[in-house]
């Protein structure tokens, strides 16, 4: 029987009985009983015992059978063994990690090639935060053969905005292999955006409050104001350094109209998006009124008509005079 059976090299084994004179021996080997190999021939002493011979070959092919026989001469003639088979084992998988792909706040795609060089084989990822790799993904087969094949599994329920390590692992009865680790970085979250109420009114200012949070990463704000829910107009640009906790922030609108009626809504940008808060409004300060004091008429002993003109800027007002001898 064959021993020591690897995937292109194996000893062939047999005995021999000279049968009383010196005797010279070898093996045929090759895949089929046509033997189209043979290894070196050695030399029996005389003798009538059985002995064992064993012979190594090499450069064989992976999970191939082999017919081997053995040959033996004398004087008295040549004796061939009974034809005899062995088969070598394969090689082990190969398997390339390659770029994980459809990369969303909580999932990815992981992606690899492997070659089962012949054999059935399986393969399954392995991933996580770090190279210790502890989540793993379900294993599938892969058919015998001996060309590269594209493999993929989907993983989910990641963290946002986390960086991941993966690499794939492939397995059959030549051994196993496992790919290069590679990374990925899953997508941050959109920002969290709500509007506050403004303060600090006057008749032609305002500042504009707003709850952000970036979920991660820096994001950007801004707010938009208008006398329409199209808003016109926008405030200057500022942002929010990365984090996770909500956060309060205010920027002035300027070059308002007095007494006016305002509507507003906070503005969040991110890497993993936008957010919009809701509408809100507020009314500027109306003017102070101006008056100018005319001059008296219909005036006799004891009366007289005053007169004045007023201008209420926007809202009513109320009005009286004042008078007296100084």
């Amino acid at each position: 029987v064959a021993a020591n059976v690897t995937a292109n090299a194996g000893t062939l084994n047999a005995n021999v009985n000279p049968q009383g004179t010196a005797a010279s021996c070898y093996f045929l080997y090759g895949l089929t009983t046509n033997y189209d190999s043979s290894t070196a021939t050695n030399a029996l002493p005389a003798g009538t015992n059985t002995v064992s011979l064993s012979a190594p070959i090499s450069g064989l092919a992976p999970g191939t059978l082999y017919h081997y026989s053995v040959v033996a001469v004398n004087a008295g003639g040549t004796s061939l063994g009974a034809d005899a088979t062995f088969t070598t084992g394969f090689l082990p998988p190969s398997a390339t990690t390659l770029a994980a792909s459809g990369v969303t706040t909580n999932g990815a795609t992981l992606n690899a090639t492997m070659n089962p060089q012949g054999a059935t084989a399986s393969y399954y990822f392995q991933y996580g935060v770090t190279t210790n790799y502890n989540l793993f993904t379900p294993t599938n087969a892969v058919a015998a053969g001996t060309n590269s094949v594209a493999l993929a599994a989907p993983v989910a329920n990641l963290t946002p905005g986390t960086l991941y390590h993966c690499s794939a692992v492939a397995v059959s009865s030549g051994g196993s292999a496992i790919g290069q680790d590679t990374t990925f970085t899953t997508a941050f979250l959109p920002p969290s955006a709500t509007t506050q109420s403004a303060f600090n009114i006057t008749t032609n200012s305002a500042k504009l409050y707003a709850a952000l949070n970036p979920h991660g990463t820096t994001a950007n704000y801004y707010f938009l104001f208008g006398v329409t829910t199209n808003y016109d107009s926008f405030t200057a640009t500022n942002s929010v350094s990365a984090g996770t906790n909500s956060v309060t922030k205010s920027t002035w609108a300027y070059g308002l109209l007095p007494g006016t009626l305002y509507h507003y809504c906070v503005v969040a940008v991110s890497s993993g998006g936008t957010a919009a808060g809701e509408d809100a409004t507020f009314t500027t300060d109306f003017l102070p009124p101006t008056v100018t004091t005319r001059a008296a008429s219909n005036m006799t002993t004891n009366s007289a008509a005053l007169s004045g003109n007023i201008n209420p800027q926007g809202t009513t007002a109320s009005y009286y005079f004042r008078f007296g001898v100084t």
